[in-house]
């Protein structure tokens, strides 16, 4: 039986991160033929977001669910205005995710 990949790249926000987990581990644990990966942007400005990641990435132990962390992007706060930050920030990590999941996909075996 084939596995259906799934990428998450879920914001480099929390709320976001939490949301992105909970579904992953609904989908795979509804369906084993579902594993996922989930791309995860590091974020310099949350002090508090690394650990409250590797605590979410500890809660899937057991399931298909993997992590890929992938290096922050600097997005200058005097650059962008605070009402334009988080889509600044998302649009900055746009081609580092292009790449990541290329980078995925070229080291799977052809189906």
């Amino acid at each position: 039986m084939e596995k259906t990949k799934l990428v998450f790249v879920p914001s480099p926000a929390i709320s976001h991160f939490v949301a992105a987990i909970e579904i992953a581990k609904l989908l795979t644990r509804r369906d084993d033929r579902i594993s996922i990966t989930v791309l995860v942007m590091q974020f310099h400005l949350d002090s508090k977001y690394g650990s409250q990641v590797q605590s979410l990435a500890d809660s899937v132990s057991g399931l298909p669910i993997s992590f890929v962390y992938r290096p922050g992007v600097e997005v200058s706060l005097k650059a962008s205005s605070p009402a334009n930050f988080f889509s600044d920030l998302v649009r900055a990590h746009g081609p580092p995710v292009t790449d990541a999941v290329a980078q995925r996909r070229s080291s799977e075996s052809p189906r």
